[in-house]
Order: structure tokens, then sequence, then C-alpha cells
């Protein structure tokens, strides 16, 4: 044990120094003559001398708090509004000090009248409501705010509808990367949240059309601005496994003109230092090598054995009418992982049993530098530049049945992208949208196996078989389109799109042999036109077409695709969208890999396909309906989708070796899905009732009639409370039954789960979190349970807080997956109970 001792001395000295400090709490409460709490009611507290102490606004119930200490009798407050008289009263001690307000009548020698236009798109949240402790992160915060949903990867949606973004007092400092901020910046520092529907950034678009994103606004106290700020924490456990450490630093300073937060972290609890990064990876060059990962829906302190560090700088300066906005991130995690899965192919009749171990080390270095011009009236401009340097080690022992393997991989990529558009109004009210996407990209592996089953099928006697892999990326993306008004009714928009990709593999297996070597370049262009209308039936319906003609050229393989979309938007009980489409689309370049290469230990992957497009027609029918006091939202979809080509990988195994065919199958196929979401809040309760259904038909080859049927159903209903009392829960149950047949054969797995949380805020300064969950997989029980203890003293600098985890040393876990061809249980080990104390030091 590495100096628990000198640990908890430092927690229990902190701790008893500030667990006695003498503090009086004052409440006022303010009324109209009819008795009706009056809410943004400014309130000074002020000393005998008359001199302000503190000022508050009421809150929604017309309520004020003022917490103090050190002070002289008598104490005073004072009332000031522009629409009532001001009032002044002593403050009593033991009880709320109330106000009754008269309104102002004042003789005025004119009178002026104005109209000032009432901002709809802002919805502003009124975090007071709810038990908020200052201490904790925007994300936690968020959670316990009705309609808004967050899911592991730390994604945020209000009213099932995702944010495109976090602005801070309107600003922004992580573009679509928002957990930068929501995972970092505590509570403390914010007045308000305001949810920004019909977000546009682009203010040529905003004042022209109406858009669908939101976006999250933090309002940021008064009292945080032109200050620095920030916190710093350390914590320490012990159990029945490894010690744990965790240590943060996060710093912030917030003006009108520049706004900065950096956030240090150092932790061996499992989370991780590298998040899911969101928004578009088409350009991204994903490595050949890689091991199976285990995602379970479990808490990442729970199921990771990960040693994180990290560090995130965020900046946002003014130039005048030029905005610079920089994100830099470095992020080291050490991963060790194991598992058991039992495999079972469908149509072979047969199965493999693998025991993996892996220690993998994943560095990331990357950063964004934006420059925005937004004051023009008419016109708009941004430019991202990203970079991005990655490494990544890992090694592994599998025993696949009752053979050995051994491997070790490097994989390194350096890559940079560019994104520039410009938007210009012209006088007559044309749009002009230009955009220019370009972006280079280098990556390499370095792989080596020792492996009986690969040396066998190589006939190799070297006793280690190597990979190596090269991966250029070079992509040219112009973008323009034209949006302009035809007539009251009619709109019109018309794109041009020319697209270059040049991506070169170097694949080699040594041995050396010629059917696990590829060595090709691909060239691919494609100019795309697209011409859109949308005609305005009326103020409630709306209908929308476009044409996609796609010249498409592969190397010298020459295509044709032809696209069509209609929909039909209406807008009475809610809002009803149906549309219709048909897409063909090429396959991604390396489905046109024809040999066989390495893609784990174990596997083989080859392409091959034919040069032939994707084809399918959708049909889709959306309903929403939510009521403007945002207590009920139903949303209802069904999808039809008929294929008449697609892309199917056919796994086998053949001497202890996995192949992964992946073949064009020209045979339709069907797949329907419907899913139906209902919330609402009954006062302060919160349900959600949630079903998804498919089903699917999958041809699995070009000859025969052979079809593939899958079912899968999902079940959820959630309950949340949003009580002003000290006591909140959320629990939540979910179902998943899954089904394939096919011929006379059939097979099926079925979950189980439910999950709950427990906040209990006793007295002003302590915090009890009790959560976890039970878990059925088939015939298989698991409980896991997570409970903490925090103490945060009112106008103290310091916090503290006690954490179990594991409470019950659950020691594995099953997950269930099922493919076309296979289906598997994979079963992994937990973190071991342990302890876990922190202390955090605010300023």
């Amino acid at each position: 044990m590495k100096y628990p001792t000198v640990f908890l001395f430092f927690v229990v000295f902190c701790f008893s120094n500030h667990l006695f400090g003498q503090e009086i709490r004052l409440k006022a409460i303010v009324y109209d003559q009819q008795n009706k709490p009056l809410s943004n009611i400014l309130v000074y507290l002020l000393d005998k001398e008359k001199k302000t102490i503190a000022y508050q606004y009421t809150n929604i119930d017309g309520e004020v708090f003022f917490n103090i200490e050190n002070f002289t009798s008598p104490i005073f407050f004072k009332i000031s509004s522009l629409f009532f008289e001001e009032k002044e009263k002593n403050v009593l001690f033991n009880k709320s000090t109330v106000f009754i307000l008269k309104p102002k009548i004042e003789q005025l020698d004119e009178v002026v009248i104005s109209s000032n236009k009432i901002n709809r798109d802002t919805l502003n949240l009124n975090i007071k409501k709810y038990q908020i402790k200052k201490n904790e992160s925007i994300e936690k915060s968020l959670k316990k705010i009705p309609g808004i949903s967050i899911d592991k990867d730390g994604r945020i949606k209000y009213w099932n509808k995702e944010i495109e973004k976090i602005l801070i007092d309107g600003d922004d400092l992580a573009d679509k990367q928002y957990t930068f901020i929501s995972k970092n910046l505590r509570s403390e520092v914010l007045d308000d949240i305001q949810v920004l529907n019909n977000f546009e950034e682009n203010t040529v678009f905003k004042r022209s059309r109406k858009s669908e994103k939101i976006a999250l606004n933090l309002k940021i106290k008064q009292k945080f601005k032109n200050i620095w700020f920030g916190n710093v924490s350390l914590g320490y456990g012990d159990g029945l496994g490894e010690e744990e450490i965790k240590a943060t630093s996060n710093v912030g300073l917030l003006k009108k003109k520049v706004k900065f937060l950096n956030a240090l972290k150092i932790s061996s609890l499992g989370e991780e230092a590298i998040p899911v990064f969101f928004g578009n990876g088409d350009e991204e060059n994903s490595p050949i090598y890689s091991f199976r990962k285990n995602n379970v829906q479990l808490p990442k302190e729970v199921v990771n054995f990960n040693n994180a560090k990290g560090n995130t700088f965020l900046i946002n300066k003014k130039i005048n009418n030029l905005v610079l906005r920089s994100t830099s991130f470095i992020g080291i995690d050490d991963l060790m992982q194991q598992s058991v899965n039992n495999t079972d192919f469908f149509f072979q009749n047969d199965s493999f049993l693998e025991s993996n171990r892996v220690n993998d080390k994943n560095t990331l270095f990357l950063g964004e530098i934006e420059l925005k011009h937004k004051g023009l009236e008419n016109s708009y401009f941004v430019n991202k530049l990203n970079y991005k340097i990655k490494e990544n080690q890992f090694n592994s022992y599998s025993l696949f049945n009752t053979s050995d393997i051994f491997d070790d991989n490097i994989t390194k990529e350096m890559a940079i992208y560019d994104n520039f558009q410009y938007t210009y109004r012209f006088k007559n009210g044309v749009i002009l949208n230009n955009e220019l996407d370009f972006g280079l990209s280098n990556l390499k592996e370095n792989t080596s196996i020792i492996s009986e089953n690969l040396n066998s099928l190589l006939q190799s006697n070297n006793g280690k078989i190597t990979q190596t892999v090269n991966k250029d990326l070079k992509y040219f993306n112009l973008k323009t389109d034209f949006s302009y008004l035809i007539s009251r009714n009619l709109k019109s928009n018309i794109l041009f799109n020319i697209k270059n990709n040049q991506e070169k593999y170097n694949i080699f297996l040594f041995p050396e042999d010629s059917q696990y070597e590829n060595n090709i370049f691909f060239k691919r262009n494609e100019f795309i036109f697209r011409p859109t209308l949308i005609y305005k039936l009326s103020k409630k319906m709306k209908f929308k077409t476009n044409i996609t003609t796609s010249f498409f050229k592969l190397n010298k393989e020459k295509r044709i695709l032809v696209n069509y979309f209609a929909s039909l938007n209406v807008n009475y009980w809610g809002s009803l969208d149906i549309s219709f489409l048909n897409k063909q689309a090429i396959p991604s370049n390396q489905n046109f890999l024809e040999n066989f290469y390495l893609i784990n230990n174990n596997t083989f992957k080859r392409g091959g396909v034919t040069f032939a497009p994707i084809d399918y027609e959708q049909f889709k029918i959306k309903l929403n309906n939510r009521n403007k006091k945002s207590t009920y939202n139903n949303e209802f979809s069904f999808m039809y989708k008929k294929s008449n080509s697609s892309l199917l990988n056919n796994f086998s195994i053949e001497d202890n070796i996995n192949f992964n065919n992946t073949f064009l199958v020209k045979r339709n196929g069907e797949e329907y899905s419907f899913r139906n979401q209902l919330i609402f809040l009954i006062n302060s309760i919160g349900l959600k009732l949630e079903t998804k259904q498919s089903f699917l038909s999958i041809p699995i080859n070009n000859q025969g009639a052979e079809i593939s049927k899958l079912y899968d159903g999902i079940y959820n209903i959630e309950m949340s409370s949003y009580f002003s009392s000290p006591l909140n829960f959320n629990l939540r149950f979910e179902y998943n039954n899954n089904v394939q047949k096919f011929n006379n054969n059939k097979s099926s797995f079925s979950t189980k789960k439910i999950e709950f949380d427990l906040d209990w805020n006793f007295g002003s300064e302590f915090a009890f979190v009790l959560n976890g969950g039970v878990y059925s997989i088939n015939n298989d029980v698991y409980n896991i349970i997570n409970m903490s203890l925090g103490y945060e003293p009112e106008n103290k600098n310091f916090s503290y807080s006690l954490k179990i985890n594991n409470l019950i040393n659950e020691d594995e876990f099953s997950i269930q997956y099922r493919d076309t061809f296979f289906s598997s249980v994979t079963t992994i080990p937990l973190v071991p109970f342990y302890t876990f104390a922190s202390v955090k030091y605010i300023f």
C-alpha cells in the first residue's frame, strides 16, 4: 500500500478544519398583492451601515437565499424593482423574511410605445429548481433536468434530438466535441442553461431559413467572469485488486473577448482519456489490423482496467469581427483487457472457444484551429484546420481452442484536414454557398504473430508471421450550391459537387505469398449534380424533392448513378414526415481488395467485390408530437427498406482459421423496423416508454433461395424524479429478444436489466449516491452496485468524497452478439471491490 496513511491524514485534517465553521442561512420571500411569488426581483443584503454585503435575484418561487458568517447585527433586506415599490426590512434569523410588494405608480411626462421581439428560439431551463450540486460536472447536472438524456459516450439529447454544440455565454470553445466542456466544467459557475432552438452559426443561413438544429448555451454567473477560477482534486483507493489513484485540475478564464479552459486528468479508475469523437468520419484512415474490443453497456469504472492521462486546452478569442478558436488535446490510454469468447457458426455446425489477454497503449495528439468571420450582414466564412498524430501499440495472447497465439502490433498515423466555407447573399436574394475540404493521411502498421495455425496454413517454418501495411489517403471535395426563390411558395437549390479520393494500399505478408498481399492504388472521382425543389403547399404543409445524378469513376471503371428523394411534411397535430428514396452507392475502396489480409491474430479478410453499386429503396414515416409546456413528447417512426443489392460479410472457419469474405449479393432483401418513444411529465415524475422492433430478411448468397431471417426487439421503461426535495431517483428496465431463423433451424437469446440511480442530498452539505443494476442474460444473473458519499461545506474551498466500487464484488459479466453467420457469448472479468477517497480544492 503506497502512502495511504499520509493521504487519509490529509483528508481527515481538511475535513475537520472546515466541518465546524459558523454559518447562518438567511431566506427572503417576495410576493405581489395577490400572494403570488415574484421572480427576478433584486434583493440586497445590507449591513448596519446600509452597505451592500451581497445581492441576488429571486427564483421562480419568489425565494432568495444568503449564506453568511462573521456578521454584526443588525442586517437588512432591501428590495429593488422597476415595477414595484422599494422596501426594506430587518432580517429575521430564525424564519423567512416576507415581502408583499405594491406596484410602482409614477406620473409620466410622455408615453413612448416600443416593441421588443421575444426570442422564441431560446428556452431558459431555470436550473435553480433542481438539486444541482456546485462541484458536480455540467454533464451530471444535465441528467437532473427533464427532457435531457445522455448516453455512455456523452452524447446529449434534448427531447430525443441530439444537440450540436455547447456554447459558453454564446461563444463556441469545443465545436462538436462538447464533452470537453460537459465533463470538465463544474456547475457552480452556471447562472442558467439555455436551449437554443433553430440554432444556426452561419449568419446568412440564420436570416434566410429555419434550422432543425439545437444547442445548449451556458450562462455564466457574473462573479465568475473576468477572474481565474478552477479546482484541483486528488484521490486514492485500495481494495481487493490494485491500488487506484486519480488527480484532476481544471482552470478557466471567461471574459467577453477571450475565453479559456484547461482540463488535466490522471486516473486509474477505468475512465478513458481519449473520448469518442463526434462528427463526420468519412475522411478517417482506418487501421487494417486490430484486436477485438469489448463493448459493454456498464460503467467504465466497473469494466475497464485502464490507466488514463489526458489534457484538453480550449480557447476562444475575438478580434474585431473575427473569432479565433483553438482546441488542443493529448491523451494516453493504457488498457488491459481479458475475455473468453465462445462462437457458434450458424450454417457450418462448427464452433470455437477463444481466450484473450491484451495490453493496449493508445496515444493521441490532435488539434483544431478555426477562424470565423460573422460580422458582415450578407456574407459568412469559416476555416477549420485539423491535425492528428496517433500511435497505437498492443500485444496479446490468445488460446484458440488448443492453440497458442502471440502477436505484437504498432500503428502510427499522421493526418491533416482542412475545411473552408464561404456563404454570400446577393441583393436579389440568391444565396451562394461554397465548401472546400481537403486532407492528407499516412498510416503505417507493423505486426508480428506467432501462431501454429498460421504457420500450418502458410506452410512456414519460420515461427513468426509478419504483416506490414502502408496506407496513403488524399482527398479533395469542392461543393457549390445556389438557393433562390422562384415564387412566393416555391424554393430551389442546385448543387454541384466534385470529389476526388486517392488511396494507396501496400499490404505484405511474410513469408511471401501472392495470395496474401495487396498492392493497389485507387483513384476515385465523382461529379454530382443535384437540383432540389421545395414547394410550400400551405402554412402547414411542405413538399420537397430532388434527383441526384453522379458520374462516378474508380480507376478505369465508370458508372452513372441516379438517386431520387421525395418527402412531405405536415404540421397539424405535431409534425408528420413521409419520405421515399432510392439510393445507389459504390462500396468503399477496401471492399475491392481481392487478396486476403490479416485483420486480427486469427482472421483473414478479403473483398473482391464486383464493380456495381449497393442499391436499395426506402419508405419512411415519422410522427412527432410535443406540447408547448414541454411535458409531453411522442415520436413514432416506421421504415421499410428493400435491397436490390447489398454487401454481405461471409464468416467461416477452416483449419482453426477464421475467413471473412465480403461480396455483393444481387438478390432482394427486406427490412421492416418501427420505433416508438413516449416521454411525459406528471408533476415532478418523468416517464419514458420506448420500443424498437426490426425484422430482416437477408439473402446469404447469389444462387439459390436461402434467406436468413433476423428479429430484434427492445423494450424500455424509465422513470425519473425531479423533486425539489433532497431525494431523487432514476429507474430503468430493458428487455431485449433476438431470434434468427434459417430453413428449419432457429436460435435465440434474451437479456433483461434493471438499472437504478438514487441521489439523496441530506442537509445542505452531504450527498449520497447509490447506483447499479441487476442483469439477466439467458440463465445468468449479475448484480453490480456502486456507492458514493460527498461532503461539500457551504462557502468553503474544500469538498470531500468517499466511493465504493463493485460493492458486492461481482467478478465477471457476459455479453452476447449475433451476426448473419454466427453468434457469440463473451465473458469478461470486472474490476474488483475497492474504496476510493478524494479531496477537491476550489478556487
